[in-house]
């Protein structure tokens, strides 16, 4: 198979160029979690004793809404945030928020279509720290086909289901492994980062 030519110098320029120029614009992360203990592994078992007990101080602390909230959506915002009750209660109404946000229960033509390109996969690969692989290969993304909208539901939508199937990923959380070859102007949306590192990432951060 025949394959095609590199980017000259100049395509070259400009793809870093665009690049950088939405990778450094300003991005507010005043809601984005930064600790590196959360690197660490988990000191509570999975359905242990201790998970119940703080299971239960997490509830204490919900308001009225998210208190009716599914156990499993609970646990997914304890582990998440490291068995921090307090931390867990008061983000878990983002993660509802995206869930409902997004239709995260449902399948579309639109979001079958996007999970059919391959843009973004997940095998169940994990790293050294149990963290689950997640592979985005921006160069089968075409901004004409797929809205940052879509993208952005698609992720959630693929990452959801991970956290769901697997409580170690829920505690360990992910690592993104970026796939930036045959990347050109043509897959750059800057909409999608400021999306997805805004609004989506550090709500479904369970």
């Amino acid at each position: 198979m025949a394959q095609a030519p590199p980017p000259s110098a100049h395509q070259d320029r400009s793809v870093r160029s665009l690049i950088s120029s939405f990778t450094s614009a300003k991005i507010d992360t005043s809601n984005v979690d930064v600790d590196d203990d959360d690197q660490l592994p988990p000191k509570v078992e999975l359905g242990s004793p201790h998970e119940l007990l703080l299971l239960k101080e997490m509830e204490r602390h919900l308001d009225a809404k998210s208190a009716t909230a599914p156990k499993e959506y609970k646990l997914m915002s304890l582990r998440g945030r490291k068995y921090d009750p307090e931390r867990a209660a008061a983000k878990l109404p983002d993660l509802l928020a995206v869930i409902d946000e997004f239709s995260l229960r449902e399948m579309s033509p639109q979001l079958e279509k996007d999970i059919r390109t391959c843009k973004l996969r997940i095998t169940g690969g994990k790293d050294a720290l149990g963290r689950l692989i997640v592979n985005p290969r921006l160069h089968l993304h075409l901004p004409a086909e797929c809205a940052a909208t879509d993208f952005a539901r698609m992720l959630a939508y693929l990452l959801f289901r991970a956290l769901r199937a697997d409580p170690d990923v829920q505690c360990r959380g992910i690592c993104v492994l970026n796939d930036l070859s045959g990347i050109g102007t043509r897959n750059i949306d800057p909409r999608l980062f400021k999306l997805l590192t805004q609004s989506v990432l550090p709500r479904l951060r369970a």
